[in-house]
């Protein structure tokens, strides 16, 4: 559980405080969110559709929330507005947990979230958003009590384009006094005044970018 509790409050922070793109421009910008069918989430508002591997599975909004995390199932009882009481609670800054995909004991995990980027937030700003944001990373991390944590704006092939993206590594501690290497790979999709947040964690082994491989963009 300490191991779980901490993976989930560096997913918490990583998104809040970071911007990178790859999704297209999209005229419509009303916000809708993603659903869960067997293995696969797709989520047509960010053209994103994830395949879960063998040994994964999408954990359901009560996990999510025990590990937490923020999800939307308290929208469920206003069918009719739900969308407009999720916009309002990005709006004020929070951020909601679309999916969250992991293996058995919660190490590997890739989860989608999404939160409010402004107005005014282009693509071509995507670079200097990361920069800007590297440094709000590293005191969260630092504060956090992670040994030797690293952020830094690196590119990932993604859907057969290369893209920017925050890549992010540290330590942390286990029971026992032991340490286990954590490592992080995050992508953002804009659309509209919006921004969903792809993270991929693992630990010990850096395969981040082979769990972004469960992942693509369906434009």
């Amino acid at each position: 559980m300490r191991f779980k509790r901490v993976l989930s409050i560096i997913l918490a922070v990583a998104v809040t405080v970071s911007a990178a793109s790859c999704g297209g421009e999209k005229q419509d910008n009303k916000l809708t969110l993603g659903t869960v069918q067997g293995n696969v989430y797709t989520n047509d508002f960010f053209d994103l559709k994830v395949e879960a591997s063998e040994g994964f599975s999408y954990a359901d909004d009560e996990t999510i929330q025990a590990i937490g995390l923020s999800t939307a199932d308290k929208y469920a009882e206003f069918d009719d507005d739900l969308m407009k009481d999720v916009a309002k609670d990005l709006k004020s800054g929070k951020t909601i947990t679309d999916f969250y995909l992991s293996d058995e004991d919660y190490a590997d995990s890739l989860n989608f979230m999404i939160s409010y980027g402004g107005h005014d937030l282009q693509d071509k700003m995507i670079e200097n958003i990361i920069d800007e944001s590297l440094p709000m990373l590293q005191e969260s991390y630092d504060k956090q009590g992670l040994r030797g944590a690293k952020c830094e704006r690196s590119v990932i092939e993604f859907c057969g384009r290369k893209i920017p993206c925050i890549k992010i590594n540290a330590s942390v501690a286990l029971q026992g006094g032991a340490y286990a290497e954590i490592y992080q790979t995050q992508i953002q999709f804009i659309h509209g005044d919006y921004l969903g947040c792809l993270t991929a964690t693992t630990y010990i082994d850096d395969t981040t970018e082979d769990m972004l491989n469960m992942a693509t963009v369906t434009y």
